[in-house]
């Protein structure tokens, strides 16, 4: 799906890219909980992630950091678009996560959202436990009105009293894995973006992680689309023959 962006997308991060002097590939953002919103940007010639707060809570991979803050994260998209993300955490109590992303200006019609976690409870330990959790699609990024698009909420049931592992997963087939894109009915958008939603109960050797993806699809071209229905057509009519 991949596709060459435009002069539209790149005057979308023109003005970001003023700052680097190398160009950039795309640009976001990571809100952990009521801490403020890391902003992170990629350079294309490095593939690095570059962030105006490299300090901030959240900004950082690694055990030492989950250690120290309760929680680490990671980021990873392409602008075509995809978002993949994960969030770790040792934590007890309601959290919200968000991620989001710039991505090429289109009509995007077809999405594909995904959601897993993997909980981990000490087996000496009373059980970790999380209740459901729910990943939000929003298109664009932010919606100040609320509205969610209806395909793009994956929600994963809850686990209670686990010592061991146990993983959970999701997406638009409802059965985990990789799924079909499901249409939503269509927007022309620059930006999308993610809110992870869950209660968690963690002992001190307990921890939940959290991974998913975010993918969109734009309207097919009259001409992609007329070379499709070409191609069933050519399909049908072998096979027609080979019946004969």
């Amino acid at each position: 799906m991949m596709k060459s962006f435009g002069l539209l997308a790149l005057g979308i991060i023109a003005l970001r890219s003023l700052a680097f002097s190398a160009p950039l590939y795309g640009f976001g953002g990571a809100t952990i909980n009521d801490l403020p919103t890391v902003v992170f940007e990629q350079n294309t010639k490095t593939g690095q992630f570059l962030s105006y707060d490299p300090l901030a809570p959240g900004d950082a991979v690694g055990a030492a950091s989950l250690a120290k803050n309760g929680f680490i994260w990671s980021v990873g998209w392409n602008v075509d678009p995809v978002l993949t993300w994960s969030y770790t955490t040792t934590k007890s109590g309601p959290q919200t996560v968000k991620f989001n992303i710039s991505i090429v200006a289109d009509q995007y019609a077809y999405i594909f959202s995904s959601l897993a976690y993997t909980i981990t409870g000490d087996k000496r330990g009373k059980g970790a436990s999380v209740g459901t959790v729910i990943e939000k699609t929003y298109l664009p990024w932010p919606d100040l009105a609320g509205n969610v698009i209806s395909v793009g909420q994956t929600t994963v049931a809850g686990s209670t009293g686990i010592k061991g592992s146990t993983t959970v997963a999701n997406d638009n087939t409802n059965s985990g894995g990789a799924g079909d894109y499901v249409p939503f009915g269509g927007k022309n958008v620059v930006t999308m973006g993610v809110v992870i939603t869950f209660n968690a109960t963690l002992g001190t050797n307990d921890r939940l992680g959290l991974n998913g993806q975010l993918d969109i699809a734009p309207v097919p071209e009259p001409a992609t689309a007329g070379l499709l229905g070409l191609a069933l057509t050519s399909l049908a009519l072998l096979g027609a023959r080979q019946r004969r």
